[in-house]
């Protein structure tokens, strides 16, 4: 039977090391519950005597998820009893304790290697004994990679002989490759045999945590230490839970390896969500495996074969890990007439003719000599100003939308057709919110839309910059993609969800659409 693999997740230690956003004990609660959801095996909710409130989210979140939950501890008396008052109560904890190893480190404790090697027998037996031997202990030599080779195992076979469960190896300052990780963990896998488990925990300073925790786990290693995005922070953070996850899924023959049956890759993208909300962070566009771009295609020849077999050029759909996406407007003078078909027929439930299709994209070309970003928009006016005249429902033209600001708290939004009398008002702390709730109101959405994405990005970071903004909605199960470039945020904002307003309406009155109306 294949090895199986445990999930140790540092998100809510190296969130809370530099996060701007401050760390409440009910947002680590939170984020425990998404973990616990995913099923990670254990949790590190931080140091227990680093404060009143992470002793508080330690005792709390051990007493409510089914994970292991750590509290970290240096390797002296007052940290290892802290540790444990706020764990004893809980359901299945764990002390995770250290000290540090490397030459500059040990500078901190002024201890030479003997006195290092005394300490750890000290106090790894004196957690094991506070814990009347019935729970668990993880030791780590902190600062490994860089500390010498033969001082690190005699450390690792001290923490053996003293009976720590897991012995974890810390790049901690990012020091090491792949083939450094592979030896170390070979090496120290002859000294503990089966009788203890070994644990990688690699930073990503230089990005090499992924690669380096992988390695690993092809030497036999029986827990990664990782983060789930976008809880990134320490530095650069450790290794990302779904890179590593998403390799040992998809090249399950090359590393023989299991997770917990319950990790599936469509729960991915909407747990990164949920924690995105709940922390204000959000991951960049064109981050590894689960943020949109990267599921974009380009070159003409990827974009022609994405349509016809997308498996020639994507491992990972975004369908697998619930990343549901249009790709309707990706469009620049690398696509090709077939990708320029497709985001036409997908967008304005147009097929264009081959003989039109060949005019338009010669049209298209042009346009892009004149433009540093294509829209929908200009798709829309070139098909107007030649062949189509596309029916609009509604549009930014159409109406007056007006901002005022009553003591600086609340902004009203009115939202009212040229021609008419008839408005809709709506008050709310943010503005861009505001007009969106006086759209729905007007058009009695309230209950049926689904904002499930929603940015703003400067383009192009100078202080003349437009905005750009995206949005992803979800009416009755059917996902929407929009964007709209402006010199005004809340028009770019407003643009967008109109243009979205337009082809619900448009599919709503077209019978021939395939939309669940």
């Amino acid at each position: 039977m294949n090895k199986k693999v445990e999930i140790f997740d540092t998100s809510l230690r190296d969130w809370f090391q530099g996060s701007k956003k401050i760390a409440k004990v009910d947002d680590k609660i939170q984020i425990s519950k998404v973990l616990d959801e995913f099923w990670v095996d254990s949790i590190e909710v931080w140091f227990a005597r680093a404060s009143s409130d992470d002793f508080e989210a330690i005792d709390k979140v051990s007493k409510m998820v089914n994970a292991r939950v750590y509290s970290l501890a240096r390797a002296n008396i007052e940290d290892i009893n802290q540790a444990y008052e706020a764990l004893k109560d809980g359901n299945n904890y764990w002390i995770h304790t250290f000290i540090w190893t490397s030459p500059s480190h040990r500078e901190k404790l002024w201890k030479n290697q003997e006195e290092i090697l005394e300490s750890v027998k000290k106090y790894v037996w004196y957690t094991n004994d506070l814990l009347k031997w019935k729970w668990k202990l993880m030791f780590s030599p902190e600062d490994a990679l860089r500390t010498e080779r033969d001082f690190l195992y005699k450390v690792i076979e001290v923490a053996k002989q003293y009976w720590a469960e897991i012995i974890n190896i810390p790049d901690t300052v990012w020091f090491a490759q792949p083939e450094q990780i592979k030896e170390i963990i070979t090496q120290s896998r002859k000294i503990v045999w089966n009788n203890v488990d070994l644990s990688i925990h690699a930073h990503n300073d230089l990005w090499n945590a992924s690669a380096n925790s992988l390695a690993a786990l092809l030497a036999w290693a029986d827990m990664i230490q990782w983060t789930f995005p976008p809880l990134f922070w320490e530095r650069a953070w450790n290794t990302d839970l779904v890179q590593v996850i998403t390799n040992l899924i998809k090249c399950r023959d090359y590393f023989q390896l299991e997770l917990n049956e319950k990790i599936v890759l469509e729960n991915i993208y909407p747990l990164v969500t949920r924690i995105s909300e709940i922390v204000w962070e959000r991951i960049p566009e064109k981050f590894p495996i689960i943020w949109r771009w990267v599921h974009t295609h380009w070159s003409w020849i990827h974009q022609d074969w994405v349509n016809k077999r997308s498996d020639t050029y994507e491992i990972l759909s975004p369908e697998e890990i619930w990343l549901v996406r249009e790709q309707s407007f990706f469009l620049t003078n690398l696509s090709w007439r077939a990708w320029l078909k497709n985001a036409i027929k997908k967008y304005f439930l147009i097929d264009l003719e081959e003989d039109k299709l060949d005019l338009f994209y010669d049209k298209f070309m042009q346009l892009t000599k004149t433009r540093d970003y294509i829209e929908m928009d200009d798709i829309r006016e070139l098909l107007n100003s030649n062949w189509f005249e596309i029916k609009r429902y509604v549009s930014l033209d159409d109406y007056n939308v007006t901002l005022t600001w009553e003591e600086r708290i609340l902004a009203e939004s009115i939202f009212y057709s040229k021609n008419s009398e008839n408005h809709v008002k709506e008050y709310w702390v943010w503005p861009v919110d505001a007009i969106f709730k006086t759209i729905k109101k007007k058009y009695d959405l309230e209950n049926e839309v689904e904002l499930i994405d929603f940015t703003i990005d400067a383009l192009w970071k100078k202080t003349e910059a437009l905005a750009k903004v995206y949005m992803k909605l979800k009416i009755w199960d059917i996902i929407y993609e929009e964007e709209s470039i402006n010199k005004d945020i809340v028009k770019a904002s407003i643009n967008a969800y109109l243009n979205w307003l337009d082809r619900i309406l448009r599919d709503k009155n077209n019978k021939n659409s395939l939309q669940n109306w």
